[in-house]
């Protein structure tokens, strides 16, 4: 069992404020009988998933940063030696 005082200290109200607002102005509304376990696993899961696609998306622009930091030199080399 969960604590559900810990998950609300450690959640920001923003986010927990931003999830029951998108559902009230979609109107998707909870199963009936869905506890607040299995709210907080899909937010876990959630969040899991966000942090994985980040740590990857930073690798992606930083290999491409050095790619066309890369490429930028030699074009500028290749025009120091032309002149």
């Amino acid at each position: 069992m969960l604590n559900k005082y810990y998950f609300v200290k450690t959640i920001s109200l923003l986010v927990v404020i931003d999830i029951y607002l998108c559902a009230l102005l979609k109107k998707i509304f909870f199963i009936k009988g869905t506890t607040f376990d299995e709210l907080y696993a899909t937010f876990v899961f959630d969040r899991r998933i966000r942090n994985i696609m980040f740590k990857y998306i930073l690798i992606i622009e930083n290999n491409m940063k050095s790619i066309i930091s890369y490429q930028l030199s030699k074009n500028m080399v290749l025009k120091k030696e032309i002149t």
